[in-house]
C-alpha cells in the first residue's frame, strides 16, 4: 500500500483528492496539510469525508 500526504488539503481541490484517495484501494491518506487549520480534523472543513477520515487532523507544514 502507498501512503500519501495531501499538501492543501483544506481547500476545494484538496478536499477532492481526499475524497479520491478514500475510495483507492492501494493508496491511504496519512497527512493533510493546512496553514491555518492545523490541529483541527479534516471533517470540520470537509464534512463528507467524516466517515473516512473520523480521525485525521490538518498538520502545519512545518510538521
Amino acid at each position: 500500500m502507498f501512503r500519501a500526504v495531501v499538501w492543501g488539503a483544506s481547500g476545494m481541490a484538496g478536499g477532492e483528492v481526499l475524497r479520491i484517495l478514500a475510495a483507492h484501494p492501494s493508496i491511504e491518506a496519512v497527512c493533510a496539510v493546512s496553514r491555518g487549520k492545523q490541529g483541527q480534523p479534516v471533517w470540520h472543513t470537509h464534512p463528507h469525508l467524516r466517515a473516512s477520515f473520523p480521525e485525521l487532523a490538518f498538520s502545519a507544514p512545518e510538521e
